[in-house]
């Protein structure tokens, strides 16, 4: 193609350099994915290994272009009037735009439904402390909702069948979250431009760091206490058998006390210690 502005070329060379990466960086992470095996360890390094891998196609093809391929580019070619590309960059730019305007799209997706979820009301706060806790009767379970002012939401019905105590170790689950940063990590997850979520080693390595994650925070939660776990995992019951009834739909970026394909993993390893 020719005819192209200096500033169009460096556009369409640099979204072709973004797809080429991606492309490489997802081949290895998916070789990579099928030497990881399915335990669950409970252990931070697994989780952030785990993490890293998910995110590294997109992480490592964002930087390379930003920070290496377009400065370069700027600095070292010469600007003409009229550029010139031939047909291969032009197929592959046209690739990393449709992976960028599909994150764009499922970002402004969870967006809208996080703040429509936020909206619920009638709201009522009822504990102070570092991270608001508000009672909403429209949900059911228990959320950490937001990243940079998180706010955990327990719904009317699931604040009725949990004890003090136990309500208390489902906000100590959601605060270990918010200290992991795993509401940021999630978004990072679904609003990632990358060949590899193409593939279902993907959603496996999603499942698996989500396995982890969850875990982490139980642990923290429980503290290294047997009567603490063994609240932990009654809470965990009481608020599946909630959820069972209610089908609630959260927030990409949310992070739920209560995952049913996880429900009797995290119980056995509660009471077991």
């Amino acid at each position: 193609m020719t005819g192209l502005s200096w500033q169009a070329t460096t556009l369409i060379l640099g979204l072709a350099w973004f797809a080429v990466i991606n492309l490489v960086v997802s081949v290895v992470a998916l070789a990579a994915a099928h030497l990881i095996d399915d335990r669950l360890t409970a252990d931070a390094s697994r989780a952030r290994r785990l993490l890293a891998l998910r995110l590294a196609p997109a992480l490592v093809s964002v930087g390379v272009t930003v920070l290496l391929f377009v400065p370069a580019h700027v600095w070292l070619e010469p600007a003409r009037p009229d550029e010139e590309i031939a047909l291969v960059p032009l197929i592959l730019a046209a690739a990393g735009l449709l992976l960028l305007l599909g994150a764009a799209v499922r970002s402004a997706r969870a967006m809208r439904q996080t703040v429509r979820l936020a909206a619920l009301t009638p709201q009522r706060e009822v504990q102070r402390g570092a991270i608001r806790v508000i009672e909403v009767p429209g949900l059911s379970g228990v959320a950490l909702a937001g990243i940079v002012r998180p706010r955990i939401l327990i719904g009317t019905g699931t604040r009725r069948v949990l004890t003090a105590a136990e309500l208390d170790l489902a906000v100590a689950h959601e605060r270990a979250h918010q200290r992991a940063g795993d509401n940021l990590s999630r978004v990072l997850i679904h609003c990632a431009p990358d060949f590899l979520g193409w593939v279902p080693q993907a959603g496996r390595l999603e499942r698996l760091w989500e396995a982890e994650a969850e875990c982490l925070a139980d642990a923290a939660a429980a503290n290294g206490s047997p009567a603490r776990a063994t609240r932990l995992a009654s809470a965990l019951v009481k608020v599946a058998r909630l959820a069972s009834a209610a089908d609630r739909t959260w927030s990409p970026g949310w992070s739920t006390f209560h995952h049913a394909a996880l429900l009797q993993t995290r119980v056995r390893l509660l009471v077991s210690g």
